[in-house]
């Protein structure tokens, strides 16, 4: 009940475990047993035109409105770096359009929550080579990020009636332009859930794949 997207990469090819979406690979996007936290696999990204698109479906499951959610993963950059210094994760947005759409990226490693044209929340900045697990959740009125378990930035009064644009969201690149901010790292574990707050208080991370329920 109420997961949506769950990516554990543990196939030989990128699976959603809740049967609700296909996956499509951009670029050189790929499996990878060299770098990986629970799974034998993990989301290898190179930051030169590598995301992932989901099915047209996914935007119905991604819409938000206004419940509760959660988006959470576990993460692993290689370099923070590129000519602006902004990196995205997850973005729900469509081409050329801002609005109630919720993103995920990094300014010069520090993570931060981007909706409505603006940073909402401004979390801690990250290290390289190091797992982290990111988590974004909404209870009632108030939307808070994690790292780790432990909550960075404040929380967010939050109101918004969410959309997600077609074919979204976008993992790994800005799903603004889709040419530009593509994430360079890692990343395992993904999943998304609706209407529910998985996270309102600190917490210990996952231990170990993510399930279903």
């Amino acid at each position: 009940n109420n997961t949506t997207l769950l990516l554990n990469f543990t196939n030989g090819s990128l699976y959603d475990f809740t049967t609700n979406n296909e996956v499509i690979t951009v670029g050189s996007t790929q499996l990878r047993t060299t770098v990986t936290k629970y799974n034998p696999t993990s989301i290898y990204f190179d930051g030169s035109g590598d995301y992932l698109l989901p099915s047209p479906n996914a935007a119905t499951l991604c819409a938000f409105g206004t419940g509760d959610f959660t988006v959470e993963f576990w993460m692993n950059a290689i370099s923070f770096s590129n000519a602006d210094n902004i990196k995205i994760i997850f973005d729900c947005r469509p081409v050329s359009t801002d609005g109630i759409y919720p993103t995920i990226y990094f300014y010069s490693g520090q993570i931060r929550y981007y909706v409505n044209s603006a940073d909402s929340i401004t979390g801690s900045t990250l290290s390289t080579s190091t797992w982290y697990h990111i988590a974004l959740a909404r209870s009632g009125s108030s939307t808070k990020l994690f790292v780790d378990g432990t909550q960075v930035g404040s929380t967010y009064t939050d109101t918004n009636n969410y959309l997600c644009g077609a074919s979204r969201p976008v993992i790994g690149a800005r799903g603004y332009t889709l040419t530009d901010n593509q994430y360079n790292g890692y990343i395992d574990d993904i999943r998304i859930t609706k209407g529910l707050a998985r996270y309102t208080a600190t917490f210990t991370p996952p231990q170990g794949p993510l399930p279903l329920a």
